[in-house]
């Protein structure tokens, strides 16, 4: 009930034992004390049981609400220490992602590496079968030894040719020098 001043009660009280005395009955004064104590009250509970008889089905759904909570709550708990867990393992999967990142970089790359290793491969059943036919080796060796050899031959003789033309010439030089000598003519200096 709101706080009321002095003054206030002052006129409540008169007003309370006029009323008493000009009744002429004792329960005359009771039943207006009642009247104008209990009466107000009285209204007032029975507009808040009012409200709250509004209220109700409100507040039995957030009764029930609450209920399905308390019995979710070991479940939630659950979730918590999973998410603490997945929370603990996001560096280990953001490395991850970042391995998964390099690796799709890489992929033309390793893309190109398999063509080449299938070629490889493709050139070497190729050998390996031509070896399983020594004949067609054989023929396709025997041109390539014959060019090896006639080029060597070539170098050889032209590195011979190079060593053997300055004897040559110096022991041809010797048998002008000795021939001159010999029929004594004076030697001239070339």
């Amino acid at each position: 009930m709101p706080e009321a001043n002095n003054e206030e009660l002052g006129n409540l009280e008169e007003f309370l034992l006029n009323s008493l005395s000009s009744s002429t009955n004792a329960d005359d004064g009771y039943e207006r004390l009642q009247e104008l104590l209990i009466k107000p009250e009285m209204i007032r509970i029975r507009d808040q049981v009012a409200r709250l008889e509004k209220e109700l089905p409100q507040i039995l759904k957030v009764r029930d609400r609450v209920v399905e909570l308390e019995q979710e709550f070991p479940k939630l708990l659950g979730m918590h220490d999973r998410i603490a867990g997945l929370e603990q393992e996001i560096p280990e999967f953001l490395g991850m992602r970042d391995r998964i990142a390099g690796l799709e970089q890489e992929i033309p790359e390793l893309l190109g590496m398999r063509d080449r290793v299938n070629k490889l491969e493709d050139g070497l059943a190729e050998i390996e079968s031509q070896l399983d036919r020594s004949e067609e080796l054989t023929k396709l060796i025997v041109p390539l030894i014959s060019e090896l050899l006639n080029r060597k031959f070539a170098e050889f003789k032209t590195e011979m040719l190079q060593e053997i033309v300055p004897l040559i010439e110096q022991l041809s030089e010797e048998e002008k020098s000795l021939s001159i000598r010999v029929t004594g003519l004076p030697q001239t200096n070339q």
